[in-house]
């Protein structure tokens, strides 16, 4: 889903069990529940479903199909700033504990916060860790974008050595050579 030009998705780091069948017209974060009979009254597209109720894909598709004549009565929820999806059960939130109120604001501050901590980006998100080479690099683990990239990591220095033979290695005609000389899928460019 694509939501202020943002794409989102809920990763768990282990398998997650949502019950929302305890109250299905309940709305969190303090939403308001609407019925598609009153939205169908006040003209609501599916697009404003999705965009200004910051509701999810399926509830602008059952909308949809109450609207095109299949009168399967249901309800909506219309999320406040800062919550989304189904029920509005999703914040946005930031480290400091304030909650953003748009995909885009919260996006920026992520991008504040990982520029101006370069070194502790391992606190704000989940990078992969490159453990072909054993490395000496603290408490933190050794990124891939971190081998050939000039600045020395490792203590023995290992994570920039041989360096001049990345670049002599030929990428295939699927690949991408990044600017370390290292080859990726292009799928995985500019991801």
């Amino acid at each position: 889903m694509i939501v202020d030009d943002a794409p989102y998705c809920r990763r768990s780091d282990s398998p997650i069990s949502l019950s929302r069948k305890i109250n299905e017209s309940s709305c969190q974060f303090g939403g308001k529940s609407w019925s598609f009979a009153e939205l169908h009254r006040h003209n609501r597209t599916p697009s404003q479903i999705i965009h200004n109720f910051r509701s999810s894909v399926e509830k602008a598709e059952e909308y949809s199909f109450y609207v095109s004549g299949h009168r399967n009565s249901s309800f909506l929820c219309e999320c406040k700033s800062g919550s989304f999806g189904k029920n509005c059960e999703y914040q946005l939130y930031s480290m400091t504990g304030v909650t953003r109120s748009t995909f885009s604001e919260a996006r920026r501050w992520q991008s504040l916060v990982k520029r101006d901590n370069r070194f502790r980006m391992h606190v704000y998100q989940k990078n992969p860790c490159y453990t072909t080479l054993i490395c000496d690099h603290g408490l933190l683990c050794l990124d891939w974008r971190d081998i050939c990239d000039g600045r020395q990591q490792c203590m023995n220095g290992l994570d920039e050595e041989a360096c001049d033979l990345l670049e002599f290695n030929e990428c295939e005609k699927d690949e991408y050579r990044c600017s370390n000389g290292m080859c990726i899928p292009d799928s995985y460019f500019l991801d």
